[in-house]
């Protein structure tokens, strides 16, 4: 299923067309199937399945990590047309998108229960927003807390 979505390799089972700055975004008016195709919330419900059912600890880790890529396609990317050209608004929105976008809800669990794993290390090499979250450095000076 994930496959067949716009973030797939075999998104034209689905789709004729396929527009380089639809991803990241669910229409307002979305149909069911433009859910999905963009969303990938049925394929999330899946790797959750394959994850409960597995009991090898790659296939685990597969399966949670692609959880993880799902549940960022989740995650509300502003549109112009939401801000009435109010582009300061707009601005504030993105800005707040981004640290959602790229830390992701399920990595610090992935780290921690699969980092020893081969999969680990094969998401890890792929996956830039992995590599950032990992090596995201906080150091707090005074209360004041600052990433790196």
């Amino acid at each position: 299923m994930y496959n067949m979505s716009y973030y797939g390799h075999a998104w034209e089972l689905v789709q004729y067309y396929r527009s380089g700055s639809d991803g990241y975004h669910i229409p307002v008016n979305a149909t069911g199937f433009q859910k999905e195709y963009y969303g990938v919330c049925k394929a999330q419900e899946y790797f959750q399945k394959a994850l409960h059912a597995g009991t090898d600890k790659n296939f685990k880790a597969r399966s949670f990590f692609m959880m993880a890529k799902c549940a960022q396609k989740q995650v509300h990317q502003p549109q112009y047309d939401e801000y009435s050209s109010n582009w300061d608004q707009y601005d504030i929105a993105y800005k707040g998108y981004w640290p959602q976008f790229k830390n992701n809800k399920y990595f610090p669990q992935f780290v921690k229960d699969y980092g020893n794993t081969a999969f680990y290390k094969e998401a890890f090499s792929s996956c830039s927003y992995l590599r950032d979250f990992v090596g995201k450095k906080v150091i707090t000076l005074s209360g004041l807390s600052l990433s790196f």
